[in-house]
């Protein structure tokens, strides 16, 4: 039995004999980053969000205590020596997997149901065995990273500040030297025998 043959059958147990003909897709339109396969077998998509356990109070909005996840997609695809017609093009398309994988950059990707943007490899698994020893059969898990901006917003001029010590942005004036703090000029007689009132410097 052939490679394309095996997926076909295990395409037909995990999908049913009545979508075993669909099972097998060769798109252009489907790929993961700069990378496109010979074949897809499966596409799992996931979107999943995080509710909140405690009690929420009458009247809270609700969206206050739920968010989204980043989105997930597991793409099982393969790729055969046969489709480049020469031995080692399995090797070659696993190792420009990997090497997308190690940029930490990232990417687009385009399934038969959606299309996915700012993603990167969560996990990359190879099986081989007696079927596959020329093939290459490959399940990618892939997550989103969710990409936020911030801004700043402009402050009122000191000018234009009823108390600019407390509202007004602060300023770098350079390196400060320390000055010792005074004690307080005290009454004539408290604090000094000879009646001289002294100020002298803390610590």
């Amino acid at each position: 039995m052939s490679f394309i043959d095996g997926l076909t059958s295990a395409a037909t147990q995990i999908l049913g004999d009545a979508t075993a003909p669909y099972a097998l897709f060769t798109s252009a339109t489907r790929y993961i980053g700069t990378l496109v396969f010979d074949v897809t077998v499966r596409e799992v998509h996931s979107d999943e969000d995080t509710i909140t356990v405690h009690p929420v109070e009458n009247g809270t909005p609700i969206s206050d205590h739920v968010f989204a996840n980043p989105q997930v997609v597991e793409i099982t695809c393969a790729a055969s020596d046969s489709t480049a017609g020469y031995a080692g093009y399995i090797q070659d398309v696993y190792q420009a997997m990997l090497a997308l994988k190690a940029t930490r950059q990232t990417f687009d990707v385009s399934t038969g149901k959606r299309f996915y943007s700012s993603m990167l490899f969560g996990n990359i698994t190879v099986v081989t065995d007696e079927t596959s020893e020329f093939a290459l059969m490959v399940t990618a898990r892939l997550q989103q990273v969710i990409i936020s901006d911030t801004s700043g917003s402009a402050t009122a001029s000191q000018a234009n500040q009823a108390t600019p010590a407390s509202t007004a942005p602060e300023v770098n004036t350079g390196n400060q030297t320390l000055q010792p703090a005074l004690l307080p000029t005290l009454p004539a007689g408290v604090g000094s025998d000879a009646g001289v009132t002294t100020t002298a410097p803390v610590g």
